[in-house]
Order: C-alpha cells, then sequence, then structure tokens
C-alpha cells in the first residue's frame, strides 16, 4: 500500500514537472448506448430449427488521443436470450448475460 502511494506521489510529479499528465487528451470522451433486438435461426439440427429471440444492450465510452483520433473504447455488454423451437414453441428458459 505504501509502495502504491509512493509510485503516485512521483507520477504526480513528473506530471507537474512537464505541465500535462500523459494520457491526457484535448478531445472530451464519448458516450454510446444502445439496444438491438432480433429473433434469429441459429442451428439446424435436421429434424429441427432453433432460434434466438434476443434484446441486446450496450453502453460504453470512447476516448480520443489529443488529435482526435479515437485510442480506447469501453463496452458493457448485456442481455436476454430466448432458444427455442418455432415449430412447437418449446424453449429454454430465458438466459440473461452481463
Amino acid at each position: 500500500m505504501r509502495l502504491r502511494a509512493v509510485l503516485a506521489g512521483v507520477a504526480v510529479g513528473v506530471g507537474s514537472m512537464f505541465g500535462t499528465v500523459a494520457g491526457a487528451s484535448a478531445v472530451p470522451p464519448e458516450k454510446f448506448s444502445g439496444t438491438d433486438q432480433g429473433n434469429v435461426p441459429i442451428a439446424d439440427c435436421g429434424t429441427f430449427q432453433v432460434w434466438d429471440e434476443f434484446t441486446l444492450n450496450f453502453r460504453g465510452t470512447l476516448q480520443f488521443d489529443q488529435d482526435g483520433n479515437p485510442i480506447r473504447a469501453v463496452e458493457h455488454i448485456f442481455g436476454v436470450d430466448r432458444l427455442y423451437n418455432p415449430e412447437n414453441g418449446k424453449s429454454l428458459e430465458p438466459e440473461s448475460f452481463n
């Protein structure tokens, strides 16, 4: 723990000595989010098909360098899937994921 405090102090000292801290960007980060829904075939089991009824949600942040070029994207994806047989309506329990 003490080593982290010392390293943090050194980083602040070096950053103030040169006027900026490495990684600082002139372009503010851009936040994004959205939802996608669908119902698509995913497997042919010979005598029946398996379909996926899904809702996919996402949100994230895009970071840029000083010239405005994207340098990093952080994204969180989460949603729900229902796998089912469209011929007889049988399905697995909906599955959520994060």
